[in-house]
């Protein structure tokens, strides 16, 4: 496997985690980085000790490279994307794929027009609970699949980007298209949503800070998410098991016709239960397991990009195909953004 010579796209916030997980891999070698921020560019400077541009033309110049990983707003994700396809680079480009559904569909197009690799970071696909639960789901331990079941409250974010409806998209645009690509992950293609939310209470939020949001599938499985934002203290740099003492709570359920799953994000459990017939004829939950995922953090266990940075090298380095393709993302993206628009009309959106 040749080393892969990568260019970071966007240096700062969220970029530093791709570049952290880039110089710990032993299959890549960060060659270069790009920010439209002087800022940006000398602290790039200072942490990776290559040569750093203000734009990805410029980069792509005066460099030799594989792939680039883009980790920079919204907005900007489409023009990077076609750009670095364009001239033949593998690319990862963080979620959502951009804040319009006719940036995202451009991005499927140009991977598809330059036969392209390119991978949009939903990367819970990757992390080790979500292969657990698939591992288990595809065992056929707990039968096939029919109702999956998302709830979050979280605390306030700060007055910053991801909070205005226009250069975020949307709640369902920058946070929750993570979870909707997770329902179809396990449960394939969507035929309608339905989103039903109430008025914000969070005062510096233009998007939604409260819904509730069902997804009918094809197979004939629903999948529901549950967000409220208000109900937590909006407490942060506590230990794991701090948290839900100020309220916050996230946890997937996975039923079966067989049984269940239940992974719990603050105490790194996953409970699985059976079906059982009684002898009266009832069928009752019997539990089976409780795992606890000790070795791993909170977020580590569910929402670190770690596991997808080393699939996107590894994949890059041997030559192999994307493990989900831009098509498939920009479906999660329709999906996110026919929530958007159920939310504004106060009706089904059919897929």
């Amino acid at each position: 496997m040749k080393k892969v010579r990568i260019g970071l796209v966007g240096i700062l916030r969220n970029a530093r985690g791709h570049g952290i997980e880039c110089l710990k891999n032993r299959n890549a070698r960060v060659v270069a980085g790009c920010d439209v921020s002087p800022a940006g560019r000398e602290q790039g400077q200072k942490w990776y000790g290559v040569p750093m541009y203000p734009s990805l033309a410029e980069m792509i110049k005066n460099e030799k490279l594989d792939a680039v990983i883009i980790s920079t707003p919204n907005w900007t994700h489409r023009q990077l994307t076609v750009d670095a396809l364009k001239a033949g680079l593998k690319v990862l480009c963080e979620k959502p794929m951009a804040n319009t559904l006719s940036d995202s569909k451009a991005m499927a197009e140009a991977a598809k027009k330059y036969k392209g690799f390119l991978t949009i970071g939903f990367e819970l696909k990757t992390c080790p609970i979500m292969l657990e639960i698939k591992k288990i789901v595809d065992s056929g331990e707990v039968g096939e699949i029919k109702h999956i079941h998302f709830l979050q409250t979280p605390g306030q974010k700060d007055n910053d980007w991801k909070i205005s409806q226009k250069l975020s998209g949307g709640l369902f645009i920058e946070k929750l298209c993570h979870q909707i690509d997770t329902f179809r992950h396990f449960l394939g293609d969507m035929k309608s949503v339905e989103v039903y939310h109430g008025p914000n209470t969070s005062r510096h939020y233009e998007v939604m800070d409260n819904c509730y949001a069902t997804f009918a599938f094809k197979n004939g499985a629903v999948a529901h998410i549950s967000f409220i934002t208000g109900l937590a203290a909006a407490n942060y740099g506590l230990k794991d098991s701090d948290y839900p003492k100020y309220g916050h709570s996230l946890r997937f359920d996975f039923i079966g016709t067989r049984g269940s799953l239940s992974y719990n994000y603050w105490d790194k459990s996953l409970t699985t239960c059976k079906l059982v017939k009684q002898k009266d004829g009832a069928w009752k939950s019997k539990l089976v397991s409780k795992k606890i995922f000790k070795k791993y953090s909170a977020a580590q266990l569910y929402e670190s990009f770690v596991y997808q940075d080393r699939d996107f090298i590894e994949r890059v380095g041997k030559g192999k195909k994307e493990l989900f393709t831009a098509l498939d993302s920009y479906k999660t993206m329709q999906a996110a953004f026919a929530c958007e628009e159920s939310a504004r009309k106060n009706r089904k959106i059919l897929l």
